[in-house]
């Protein structure tokens, strides 16, 4: 079972996260805040994916909200969106193939 845990954001504010860790020298599992809050459901998919000692990778982009969608050009950031779909699909590859 995981526990909550606090961290700084990059304004230097603290915000919270769910970490459920896949046991001693095992990577762990960070959730942060979904669209509907950080709730038991999500907290839950975390453990699962600790429990069977899934690696997580964490990216953080400097952009808007939806800033992959380019049918939104206020909040389209074509840098951005092209490195997120390029390791989504190495991601996917390592992972999946």
């Amino acid at each position: 079972m995981g526990q909550m845990i606090e961290f700084k954001r990059p304004d230097g504010s603290v915000c919270g996260g769910y970490l459920a860790e896949a046991g001693q020298g095992r990577p762990g599992l960070v959730v942060i805040q979904e669209w509907w809050g950080l709730n038991a459901q999500i907290c839950g998919i975390a453990d699962r994916f600790a429990a069977a000692g899934v690696a997580a990778e964490i990216h953080r982009y400097e952009a808007a909200h939806a800033f992959f969608n380019e049918r939104r050009p206020e909040v389209y950031d074509a840098a951005c969106a092209a490195l997120a779909w390029e390791r989504s699909v190495a991601f996917l590859t390592a992972h999946l193939a």
